[in-house]
């Protein structure tokens, strides 16, 4: 617990260092929380976090503009990001695509590299810690916000946990692929959608927010950040033994929640990361005496929901497969290869896949990388990646660092699965979370130089 109480004793001494745009963009970022993270239509709380995030933009220009003068790179990075809004915008306008497709492109495209763009380039050697801090608290804050709505959502409408569960495994056990897809798109909530009727999900607006917050990447981040404090926690001392059973609790709870819906890439990917920290420990004497015994007990306690799990997970890979994402790749390469220009410059901003998933249009694919590979080509894909690569190297210069501390490898465990389920499996780069975690991966990413003592968090 000291670690995590220094890192919040250090982010409230240096609170003034902070940009206040970065408070301002943070703060309102953590609104999303209270609303969906892929809005069906604009409400009042969108229109708050837009003006909120333009205002908290505006405000970090300032700091920007001066690394610009003073930095190449950036010139180029920011040079880049201009030809990956405008170029595809052109192509988009040109093929005669819908202004309303076009701009719920657009927005994730801001989401993803404006946040970042503007967060890293405003952070100094002074403030970056505190300011990892702050990032690291709103996305734990939306995590377990948005966990407790879908709990409560899934109570309100299953009754209990168990039953939705039994009506998971029911629904896979007599469904093939095609009807699960086709379900997943009229529920507009991806697989989450599975266990009701696709009828009543359709016109139940509440029920398809409440489900599609599970897919919200900062509910996956907070699941494995707190479970892997309390690993730490319990692994480390006596004292601090039930502060990491609390903490191992709470993160499982929030892990339960995509368990039971049935999501294999958020449930493995939970279970690797928590792996990886376990391996991490495994010197440590503390994990035979303390946590050993602690995942013993828990295991026979809760092997009937554990079972459970394991038995919806496999009903439903024997149902669905790979739910169809390796012929969407094939249908995306299939659409850019059909002109030279398609596979240089994409279909634009607001271009549709007819998607074999859904056996209909579609604005998106489940795979960023087939995602910005259909919308901006082959150039498109690679200005993108060469942006990320240059935010990297920016983040990396607050990170000389000699050895990896724990607490910097928990941030980067908690950040890898959301960052890759997004590029691989699942839409979740368009929602606003992803930017925030891409944000927080970029500044906690460590170089090895001689001679630099150690950062706490």
């Amino acid at each position: 617990m000291n670690n995590i109480l220094a890192g919040f004793q250090q982010l409230w001494e240096q609170r003034h260092s902070i940009p206040k745009g970065a408070w301002l963009l943070l703060i309102t970022y953590s609104l999303v929380a209270f609303g969906s993270p892929m809005p069906p239509k604009i409400t009042w709380l969108e229109i708050l976090m837009g003006c909120g995030l333009l205002m908290g933009g505006i405000m970090l220009t300032g700091p920007v503009i001066r690394v610009v003068q003073q930095q190449r790179s950036v010139q180029w990075c920011l040079g880049l990001t201009t030809l990956l809004f405008f170029i595809p915008l052109c192509v988009g306008l040109l093929r005669g695509n819908a202004m309303s497709d076009i701009a719920r492109d657009i927005f994730p495209l801001i989401f993803l590299l404006i946040i970042p763009i503007l967060l890293t380039y405003s952070t100094s050697s002074s403030n970056s810690t505190a300011l990892r801090t702050l990032i690291a608290a709103a996305l734990v804050f939306v995590g377990i916000c948005t966990a407790v709505t879908f709990f409560l959502g899934a109570l309100h409408i299953y009754g209990s946990l168990e039953k939705m569960v039994s009506l998971m495994q029911g629904s896979f056990a007599k469904i093939d692929a095609v009807q699960v897809a086709n379900a997943a798109h009229a529920a507009n909530a991806a697989n989450a959608a599975n266990a009701a009727n696709a009828a009543e999900t359709a016109a139940n607006e509440r029920f398809k927010a409440i489900f599609l917050k599970l897919y919200d990447p900062a509910m996956l981040f907070s699941s494995i950040f707190l479970s892997s404090w309390g690993v730490v926690l319990m692994v480390k001392s006596w004292r601090e033994w039930l502060p990491g059973i609390i903490l191992a609790m709470m993160g499982a709870s929030i892990a339960y929640g995509f368990m039971i819906m049935g999501l294999r890439a958020y449930t493995a990917f939970f279970v690797l990361a928590i792996l990886m920290m376990c391996l991490y420990l495994l010197r440590e004497q503390g994990f035979y005496i303390r946590l050993l015994p602690v995942v013993i007990v828990a295991l026979a306690l809760f092997w009937p929901q554990i079972n459970a799990v394991l038995q919806l997970l496999w009903d439903k890979q024997e149902a669905v497969g790979s739910n169809g994402k390796s012929v969407e790749w094939l249908a995306v390469l299939k659409t850019i290869a059909e002109y030279p220009q398609t596979i240089l410059f994409g279909i634009g901003w607001g271009g549709i896949l007819e998607n074999p998933i859904y056996q209909g249009p579609t604005r998106f694919t489940h795979s960023a990388l087939s995602f910005y590979l259909l919308k901006s080509g082959v150039l498109g894909l690679i200005t993108l990646l060469s942006i990320i690569t240059s935010l990297a190297y920016q983040g990396r210069r607050f990170c000389n660092i000699g050895k990896l501390s724990t607490s910097r490898l928990i941030l980067l465990v908690s950040c890898l699965p959301p960052l890759l389920i997004g590029v691989l499996f699942e839409p979740t780069y368009k929602m606003l979370s992803y930017g925030v975690i891409l944000t927080l991966f970029i500044l906690v990413l460590p170089s090895f130089p001689k001679n630099h003592q150690e950062s706490t968090f």
